[in-house]
């Protein structure tokens, strides 16, 4: 299906919470989820409650692809999450490993893009040292999550500004560079689509009960399907799907008409 990179311009405006919640009720299985934040990954922490020790992952992955390479090297680092319907390749334990990391960047977005169904690319703050720039270059979409608040907006202007001269595929539509706005702000999403000059694709509200169970791993509550949290995750997972098939098509048909002339 492709590869959807999702970050933020400052702050922690909930990428990996949004992430695990998209993965949760995504309707094209398979997905996997690449944790490429270089502050360090929360899933195991977190949604699994350290009960699965950190033996695999990202930092274990770029060992490996000194001795084998990231395509044959890639399967083993990967853990079965909701049964096996998603799988997780861990980040980094902290932001110590984020050197080691950097140079895969480039090369691991290839290999992600090429992957068979969705890759939901978790890739932290957009400012941090070693942030996942080359990655992004790779993603059918891009999606960077904000508070639709004045220092949400502010701290995402320039940012945007840079993403735009570093992702030169958004200018001939082979890749979308949209909005997400999560928790409660002061402004509509038309207000901030306006101001930023980026469309938003859509909104995750604010809903501390359901985010726990992605963020501190809590057993879901009593009608969890149907929290704000999921039905949002839903309607913005079809949004996604849209732009990345929109995406798909015009670089295919970029490509054929290269291949003619």
């Amino acid at each position: 299906m492709g590869l959807i990179a999702l970050a933020s311009a400052k702050g922690s405006p909930g990428v990996t919470t949004a992430t695990l919640a998209l993965a949760t009720v995504w309707p094209q299985p398979p997905v996997l989820i690449a944790e490429c934040d270089p502050a360090g990954g929360d899933i195991l922490p977190g949604y699994l409650r350290g009960q699965v020790e950190a033996d695999r992952g990202l930092y274990q992955l770029v060992l490996a692809d000194r001795r084998r390479g990231l395509d044959s090297a890639l399967p083993e680092h990967l853990l079965a999450l909701d049964d096996g319907r998603v799988e997780l390749l861990p980040g980094i334990t902290g932001p110590g490993q984020a050197g080691s990391v950097s140079p895969l960047w480039d090369r691991l977005g290839a290999v992600l893009t090429a992957r068979e169904g969705t890759v939901l690319a978790d890739c932290g703050r957009l400012t941090a040292p070693h942030a996942a720039t080359p990655l992004l270059r790779h993603a059918d979409v891009v999606a960077v999550l904000l508070r639709p608040t004045l220092p949400g907006v502010a701290a995402a202007r320039w940012r945007l500004e840079l993403l735009r001269a570093e992702l030169p595929r958004v200018s001939v539509g082979e890749q979308h560079l949209v909005l997400v706005l999560t928790g409660n702000g002061d402004y509509p999403a038309a207000d901030v689509a306006r101001a930023l000059a980026t469309p938003v694709a859509g909104s995750l509200p604010g809903d501390p009960r359901t985010a726990e169970v992605f963020s501190h791993g809590e057993a879901p509550p009593r009608g969890f399907t149907r929290a704000p949290l999921m039905r949002s995750a839903r309607a913005l997972a079809d949004a996604l799907i849209k732009l990345t098939t929109q995406a798909t098509a015009t670089r295919e048909h970029s490509a054929a008409v290269e291949v003619r002339s």
